[in-house]
């Protein structure tokens, strides 16, 4: 292989952090799509939806999404899509808490029951995104 085909087959990227806040917004955009045809659908569970809001709250590092630019700018989520509905599902109220084992006492609570400087936590809390530029 020769090393002009080697550089123009490299794949850039890009990093993208996002607050809770920040991506609940990109998604109700329809800026990320969260289902493209290759991913499965989401199966979380409400608790273990649950657990994933309790690990970031209390600051478990929550892996890295990757996404995907597509032709028209937006962005498809290659892995993450369970996260990222988890999140966007608990910041829009649909599912209260269950199965804490760190925060018992937010089970029972939707969003709009916390605290307000629990809310203003959780929607500033951030995820990291690496993003597949378009034209690879």
């Amino acid at each position: 292989m020769y090393e002009s085909e080697i550089n123009t087959s490299i794949v850039h990227t890009r990093q993208i952090n996002y607050s809770l806040g920040e991506l609940q917004n990109v998604v109700e955009a329809n800026d990320i799509i969260t289902d493209p045809d290759y991913q499965r659908n989401y199966v979380y569970d409400n608790k273990h939806a649950s657990l994933l809001v309790e690990s970031i709250l209390i600051g478990i590092p929550i892996p890295i999404i990757y996404l995907a630019e597509e032709d028209d700018g937006v962005l498809s989520v290659i892995d993450g899509q369970q996260r990222i509905t988890s999140f966007v599902r608990y910041l829009r109220n649909e599912f209260q808490l269950v199965g804490l084992t760190k925060l018992q006492s937010l089970n029972g609570l939707f969003f709009k029951d916390l605290e307000k400087s629990i809310q203003r936590k959780l929607r500033t809390l951030t995820v990291s995104a690496v993003c597949i530029e378009k034209g690879f």
